[in-house]
């Protein structure tokens, strides 16, 4: 096998990783919090089996968003957004606004707050769209599994509720996207 990377001051161990089609493309990201915090891209081209070219994308380790792992991406009119949170208890929502341009090396972030019931030590998030209603997903490390309304604007400060927990305690899931 080939290593790809092996700055692991930028990245070092993987936590999730998500390959997105863009403009006859493709992409794929790589969250994670152990080493140094970041998520970084991954430019593969035309063709999954290249070996990539890695764009450590910086301003996704802004001040509060310390530990990034788990995200999602959607695309809505046009525009691209990554939302995630912090490994950590009581994590606030963040969201990266990538514009028309999903390599855009400096997506604005915005801080969407915390949310009651919390955000505790995400392992998964992922989208559904519903009609003209868009949820996510979220997975916390305590199995509990919250979703997150944004009604039919993702920019939107998601309401956020319970709908319970799946598992036991510590244990490591993930949320899979539904098709």
């Amino acid at each position: 096998a080939t290593r790809i990377y092996t700055n692991r001051t930028v990245i070092g161990m993987a936590m999730q990783l998500s390959v997105v089609h863009y403009n006859n493309e493709w992409i794929l990201f790589a969250g994670q919090s152990y080493g140094a915090s970041a998520i970084v891209r991954f430019d593969l081209g035309s063709d999954l089996n290249n070996i990539p070219a890695t764009i450590p994308v910086t301003s996704l380790t802004t001040t509060g968003a310390s530990t990034p792992s788990y995200f999602a991406i959607i695309q809505d009119a046009g525009d691209w957004y990554m939302f995630y949170t912090n490994l950590q208890a009581n994590s606030p929502l963040y969201r990266f606004d990538f514009g028309a341009n999903l390599k855009n090396n400096a997506p604005a972030l915005n801080n969407l707050g915390t949310s009651n019931p919390p955000i505790a030590s995400n392992r998964g998030l992922n989208f559904i769209r519903s009609c003209d209603t868009v949820f996510m997903l979220g997975l916390n490390q305590d199995g509990t599994i919250l979703a997150f309304d944004f009604g039919n604007n993702v920019q939107s400060t998601p309401t956020v509720r319970s709908l319970g927990q799946v598992y036991g305690t510590n244990v490591n899931m993930q949320v899979l996207k539904p098709y």
